[in-house]
């Protein structure tokens, strides 16, 4: 129950923040812009982390744990395949 309040409570405080952030990466400041991506980054980089924690689910015992796992995986690679670049252009 105490993960399940974490969620919901960290899913309604990035709804907020994906917004805030959108419209800083349309901010006529290129230094707003430049944080905004800075910031992401930093989101992307925790959705990556919890993505390999999540691929040990995969391995579960429990068939329904391997399921879902596979399911939220598969949601999560959408990610990956929408970056093509780790490296900043120079």
């Amino acid at each position: 129950m105490v993960l399940a309040a974490l969620s919901e409570i960290g899913s309604r405080t990035l709804k907020p923040l994906n917004r805030a952030l959108s419209l800083s990466l349309q901010d006529e400041n290129a230094e707003v812009r430049k944080n905004a991506i800075r910031d992401l980054t930093r989101i992307y980089d925790l959705a990556t982390q919890m993505s390999q924690i999540l691929q040990r689910a995969v391995d579960d015992p429990d068939p329904e744990v391997q399921e879902m796992a596979k399911w939220a995986t598969n949601r999560l690679s959408r990610l990956r395949s929408t970056n093509s670049r780790d490296e900043p252009p120079i």
